[in-house]
């Protein structure tokens, strides 16, 4: 007998988990980002284009539909699926320091 297959973002929650390597958000192909597009708002595509990836999974923000946005200590987040908000709640800082280390810099 197959096992079903499970599909998701893969985001990890064990102890093993590694942070995903750093990004270059134009990178992206516009197939790999779409999902971007559903968000209604302007100013919220512009930010999730800006972000690139989800800070747990490492998937391309709008990779596995409409990305999911957060506010977390005050700060807005977007995350590739709904399967990554209690990981990403657990340890803010964690991810934020990811987020801070692959977005580009103000001049």
């Amino acid at each position: 007998m197959l096992a079903p297959l499970l599909a998701g973002c893969g985001s990890r929650t064990d102890e093993t988990e590694v942070q995903p390597p750093p990004v270059q958000v134009d990178s992206f192909s516009e197939k790999e980002t779409e999902g971007i597009l559903l968000l209604e708002e302007d100013s919220d595509r512009v930010a999730a284009r800006q972000q690139g990836i989800c800070p747990v999974s490492g998937e391309p923000i709008g990779s596995m539909g409409k990305p999911i946005k957060l506010t977390v200590e005050g700060r807005e987040v977007f995350i590739c699926c709904a399967g990554c908000e209690d990981t990403l709640r657990e340890d803010p800082e964690k991810y934020f320091s990811i987020l801070d280390r692959d977005l580009p810099q103000s001049q």
